[in-house]
């Protein structure tokens, strides 16, 4: 939180949020990014989201962003927060909140923005050779959130 404050008000910072998609079954959804010029990352796979507006906090512009690209409403308090990471884009430096909405209905879907999305398994992830660094991140982190080797440091942690 204390991080969030602070990079909230700095002025030359831009703030980027993004969802990753879990459906039901635990596979990962992604989005293809089109391949038109002038867009961030145009023909990569990323996750679902955009820059946040001014005033706007960054769990709610991942609400606006997911809502305006797949036509999935969700509240604020339903998206997960996976991480906060350094996000560079050409001369812009950024800050990326990257967030997880669980359970999603694949037929939910309805693509507004983007070329597409792709439905993987979660230890498939090393193969999206074209990837975003932040949705390489935010993949590796969700997974390691879900292994047993960090149910088992919950444990141990909890008892300290």
């Amino acid at each position: 939180m204390v991080l969030y404050l602070m990079l909230r008000h700095h002025e030359n910072l831009t703030q980027y949020s993004g969802v990753l998609l879990v459906a039901e079954d635990g596979e990962l959804i992604l989005q293809f990014r089109d391949d038109k010029p002038g867009i961030t990352n145009p023909g990569r796979v990323s996750l679902f989201g955009g820059t946040a507006k001014r005033g706007e906090t960054p769990r709610k512009a991942a609400c606006r962003e997911l809502h305006e690209e797949t036509c999935i409403s969700v509240e604020p308090g339903e998206l997960l927060l996976l991480g906060v990471f350094p996000y560079a884009t050409g001369t812009v430096s950024s800050v990326a909140f990257a967030y997880v909405l669980p359970n999603v209905d694949p037929r939910s879907i309805n693509i507004i923005e983007g070329a597409g999305s792709l439905k993987i398994p979660a230890d498939s992830r090393d193969s999206i050779k074209k990837a975003t660094p932040l949705c390489r991140a935010a993949m590796e982190s969700y997974v390691l959130l879900h292994s047993d080797n960090f149910a088992m440091m919950k444990e141990i942690l909890r008892d300290l």
